[in-house]
C-alpha cells in the first residue's frame, strides 16, 4: 500500500470518526438533559435545543414510514456511504477527502440513530419569531457541509480546467 494510500485511509477515517463521536455524544446528551420530553433548553436567541424523532428522511419527509421501511433507509445510507469510499479511495484531492469524510461520518451517524432507535434524533432548533427551519443534528451538519465544500470545489476543478486545459489533470 502506498504512503498516499494509508494517508488516504487515515484521514477519512479520522475525519469520519470525529463527526461520529462528536455527533453520538451530542445526541446521548440531548437524550439524557432532555428526558422530560417535550422541555427545550435555549441555548442563543434563536436557537433551542429540543427532541425530535425523525422516523423518515430529510426535515420529516417520508415520516409514517414503516419498520422495514426503516431498513430501507439504512441500506441506502449504506450504499452511499461505499459509493463514496469508493470515490474517496480515487482521489489525491485533500479537500474532497475531508468532505466525503464528512459526509460518510455524518452518515453513519445517522446510521447508528436508526439502528438503536428505529429514528434519528434530531435536536438543534433554528427559529425567528413563529418560523422555524425544520430540527437538524451535528450529523446533518457534517453531510450538508461536506455536499456544500464538494460542490465549492467542483467549480474550483472546472474553472481551473477551462482557464488551462492542458496542465489540467482530474485528481478527483
Amino acid at each position: 500500500m502506498s504512503k498516499l494510500t494509508c494517508t488516504r485511509i487515515i484521514c477519512s477515517i479520522g475525519i469520519s470518526a470525529l463527526v461520529i463521536a462528536v455527533d453520538q455524544v451530542s445526541k446521548l446528551l440531548i437524550i439524557s438533559k432532555l428526558c422530560n420530553f417535550p422541555e427545550c433548553i435555549m441555548v442563543f436567541p434563536g436557537i433551542n435545543f429540543i427532541q425530535v424523532w425523525n422516523k423518515g428522511v430529510s426535515f420529516g419527509m417520508l415520516s409514517a414510514i414503516s419498520d422495514w421501511e426503516v431498513w430501507i433507509l439504512i441500506s441506502l445510507a449504506l450504499l452511499i456511504c461505499c459509493f463514496m469510499i469508493a470515490v474517496m479511495m480515487q482521489t489525491t484531492r485533500l479537500s474532497t477527502i475531508v468532505s466525503l469524510s464528512a459526509v460518510i461520518g455524518g452518515g453513519i451517524g445517522n446510521i447508528i440513530d436508526r439502528l438503536l432507535y428505529g429514528a434519528v434524533l434530531d435536536f438543534v432548533d433554528v427559529h425567528y419569531q413563529k418560523w422555524h427551519w425544520p430540527a437538524f443534528n451535528i450529523a446533518d451538519c457534517a453531510i450538508v457541509l461536506g455536499v456544500s465544500f464538494l460542490l465549492i470545489n467542483s467549480f474550483n476543478i472546472d474553472k481551473s480546467q477551462h482557464e488551462n486545459p492542458k496542465k489540467y489533470k482530474s485528481k478527483r
